[in-house]
């Protein structure tokens, strides 16, 4: 069985343990066995959904002329699970069948959205770099999709316009998309994640979440009297979740105050980690400025134009300070600051980096 069949399995073992979520999409999909062989228990009124999902796996995957069957199919499946969930008072069958309905719904979605973008093959390219929003007065902050190397954690990284086109914005999938590219030197973006659907990719395979728009306010940063607020009117502090051996900057997942600044000069903060990124909060759009700070009762004490999603210059880590000037916040001449100049990452106080840079 591979990793993710048993991953499947896993999956539905915690199903009393796992939170309800909003649905979104994924790439994991309905499982392919009989579902009498990998059930625990099975009961005949699950007949009838043993059956649609054989149906459903009986359209090839792959193949973009099965994906309005596929989609189709898996609406039903979904309907019929959460109808079939009313003839249960078994707990075991009611959370399987609205684990089912889940799955189908966020496929759905996953398959809905590589329609869309099949069909408007030039979208996400004109979101990433669509730099008209962007006021003239500022040099826009785009999207990095650059290949790098990290020697130190040994992975190839960037090219962020895969992770930004991929429904479920999976990391790292640079590797895989290199070896399909060699392989389909004519085929579209789109095209590589249909192929990837029948590939073992592991279901914890790390992702990027984006925060909904509608909840984006509660992650907005205001400025007062050149004071950082939160957006219940408290004063803003970083947590400090890493350990003294912690490395401060740098690729890693350990949580760190990142923020961006967007189109608008909205500032929106929050933690880095295996799941959210600079791109959480921009859903990977133009930027004025992006990076991570360290505040104290609303003072900025450390502060760093760092970021792997949009790899922010020298120019626009002087954009960042002068904006953040306008509005008043002070920057005292202790304060630490990170950047990087002409890929050379420097460390230094404000004081210091006032005196050799024009702000």
């Amino acid at each position: 069985m591979c990793a993710m069949r048993i991953g499947f399995l896993i999956f539905f073992l915690f199903l009393g343990a796992i939170p309800s979520f909003s649905i979104t999409p994924s790439w994991i999909d309905l499982p392919e066995e009989n579902l009498e062989e990998i059930l625990y228990y099975y009961d005949g009124k699950l007949d009838t959904i043993n059956t649609l999902i054989k149906e459903y796996n009986s359209y090839k995957k792959g193949k973009w002329n099965n994906v309005r069957n596929r989609i189709s199919k898996l609406n039903e499946i979904s309907k019929k699970s959460i109808y079939l969930k009313g003839l249960f008072k078994d707990n075991y069958f009611i959370n399987f069948l609205e684990k089912i309905s889940e799955i189908a719904l966020r496929k759905k979605e996953y398959l809905e959205r590589l329609s869309y973008l099949r069909n408007n093959p030039n979208h996400i390219a004109q979101q990433l770099y669509n730099t008209k929003e962007i006021p003239e007065k500022f040099i826009p902050l785009t999207i990095n999709n650059k290949k790098k190397y990290n020697y130190g954690t040994q992975e190839v990284w960037g090219e962020y316009l895969i992770e930004a086109a991929d429904p479920s914005h999976r990391r790292l999938l640079n590797n895989i998309h290199t070896v399909w590219r060699k392989k389909f030197t004519t085929s579209s973006l789109y095209d590589f994640f249909l192929w990837l659907e029948d590939k073992p990719i592991f279901i914890f395979h790390p992702s990027i979440d984006t925060i909904p728009k509608d909840q984006l306010y509660k992650y907005k940063v205001f400025i007062k009297d050149g004071i950082l607020y939160t957006t219940d009117n408290k004063l803003l502090n970083t947590k400090i979740f890493n350990s003294p051996d912690t490395p401060e900057y740098g690729p890693t997942f350990y949580k760190e105050h990142i923020f961006i600044i967007n189109n608008l000069g909205e500032i929106f903060a929050t933690y880095s980690g295996a799941n959210t990124a600079h791109s959480s909060l921009s859903h990977y759009k133009p930027l004025i400025g992006s990076g991570k700070f360290f505040v104290k009762n609303g003072r900025i004490i450390k502060f760093a134009a760092d970021s792997g999603h949009y790899l922010p210059t020298l120019s626009h880590f002087i954009q960042i300070i002068r904006f953040l000037l306008q509005k008043k916040v002070p920057f005292e001449d202790n304060v630490e600051v990170f950047f990087f100049d002409k890929h050379t990452p420097i460390k230094t106080t404000y004081g210091d980096f006032k005196k050799k840079y024009i702000i």
